[in-house]
């Protein structure tokens, strides 16, 4: 858990470049999860789409088979909602 402000900013960086937030064993002990964002047609948050399991053999690495999956089905929940991702 961040305790300082710029512990939030960093957290809140790496979440936004990875495209999804993370947690390993941080309020749960032994539960790891991901969750990404599901945009609506004007781009807003609309609602997140969340991957919960036991640490010992939930994959919570970017890049891995979990995080590929939920962003996968983050964006296309995100699609049907009419979102369209625009080149930053």
């Amino acid at each position: 858990m961040p305790k300082s402000g710029a512990q939030v900013k960093a957290l809140l960086q790496a979440t936004r470049q990875q495209g999804f937030g993370s947690v390993v064993d941080t309020l749960l002990p032994g539960i790891s999860g991901l969750a990404a964002p599901v945009r609506d047609a004007s781009g807003r948050l609309c609602l997140s789409v969340l991957s919960l399991g036991a640490s010992v053999e939930f994959d919570a690495q970017a890049g891995g088979v979990m995080a590929r999956a939920l962003l996968r089905c983050a964006a296309g929940l995100s699609a049907d909602l009419g979102y369209r991702q625009t080149a930053a």
